[in-house]
């Protein structure tokens, strides 16, 4: 019953799903059960921590938007802080009353298990009660992952839907594994932050920034990428960074630059992220506006796995006038071919050109 009670057992489920069936009578509190495998499905009203969390909205909740901006705005009568750590799951709710009916069969089926007479049935009948409770579990762990399908996101003017799967993914049997499934494919959710990405940070922060400011940013201002470790993709970052010379870090009276950083000073929030030595040091060349204008190609190189700098970028790439994007995409595993059929249709629509190259790696 692990995946029941990750669904049904939740605080939020136990008043929206299933009231008036005695379910929540005999329900425990949802902080003591293993309610997350990769993103943690969290009580909203207590979320509000640096890790990224999966806000469930009840089912009634009559204003869903409404409903999401509150809980982005505080937690637990305190202000949020760490806003960017939240995703919603948002319900279809014309699939509500087919829950409660699943629900009710359920815990029907418990109560006949329970009862003295059930002993008494003989084997045969027993296995039929116990086959059919099975198949109501099913039916209710599919009918939840059929209901929730819509995943948000903060964003800079209120909550944004990320996307929705049309059919769901092969193996995912969980709420949260299919939001991190839907946040992965969007590039939305990362392993790891590039330094060039940091640097980015430095740059708009006018060349210095301290470490516990550069983690605030990443949990606490939307719109960023969602992280799934952000201390620890901080600290990597850095570390690399440093040691690659793409910028210091300050701290103890030193600069640390292309060398090892010590543990001790990238748990340092007080430690500073500084431009790295001569960036920007030299004396900038007045540029004169050539006569003519000039054709400007931006190439830029990445994986599947870091793609939502591309996401932001393409926002802005939509301002320029005439400009082409040319995408090439190599893939060495030669696994992008199940995909030909969905990716071609999908550009094809939209009037874009497509050329697939197969090649012997």
């Amino acid at each position: 019953m692990g995946a029941l009670n990750k669904y049904v057992r939740c605080a939020f489920f136990q008043r929206e799903v299933c009231n008036s069936t005695g379910w929540d009578k005999r329900s425990k509190s949802a902080a003591e059960y293993p309610l997350y495998t990769h993103i943690t499905i969290v009580d909203w009203s207590r979320a509000n921590e640096p890790i990224p969390a999966l806000v469930v909205l009840p089912p009634e909740v009559a204003n869903p938007e409404e409903w999401m901006m509150q809980v982005l705005e505080s937690a637990g009568g305190s202000i949020r802080t760490n806003k960017n750590m939240l995703v919603f799951l948002t319900p279809d709710t014309t699939q509500l009353a087919a829950l409660r009916g699943l629900v009710r069969r359920y815990l029907a089926l418990e109560e006949i298990i329970r009862s003295p007479s059930f002993k008494e049935m003989d084997a045969e009948d027993r296995e039929q009660v116990q086959e059919q409770l099975r198949e109501k579990q099913a039916g209710i762990e599919g009918l939840f992952l059929k209901m929730y399908q819509d995943v948000y996101r903060p964003g800079a003017s209120g909550v944004k839907k990320v996307s929705s799967a049309a059919s769901a993914f092969p193996g995912v049997k969980t709420l949260d594994e299919y939001a991190k499934q839907i946040l992965e494919k969007s590039g939305i959710l990362l392993e790891r932050i590039a330094p060039e990405y940091l640097q980015g940070v430095l740059q708009e922060s006018g060349g210095e920034v301290s470490l516990s400011q550069v983690n605030t940013i990443f949990t606490g201002v939307v719109d960023q990428p969602l992280v799934r470790n952000p201390k620890e993709a901080i600290a990597g970052a850095i570390r690399e960074g440093v040691q690659r010379g793409v910028f210091g870090v300050r701290a103890g009276g030193g600069t640390f630059v292309g060398e090892e950083v010590p543990e001790e000073v990238l748990r340092d929030g007080n430690a500073v992220l500084v431009a790295s030595p001569g960036e920007g040091g030299q004396e900038q060349e007045t540029v004169v506006a050539p006569p003519e204008p000039r054709v400007v190609t931006l190439t830029v190189r990445t994986s599947t796995n870091i793609l939502y700098p591309l996401l932001q970028a393409a926002q802005r790439l939509r301002e320029l006038q005439g400009a082409t994007v040319l995408l090439r995409v190599d893939d060495p595993t030669g696994a992008m071919r199940r995909l030909k059929q969905e990716l071609e249709k999908l550009l094809r629509d939209y009037g874009c050109t497509v050329e697939w190259e197969e090649r012997q790696s």
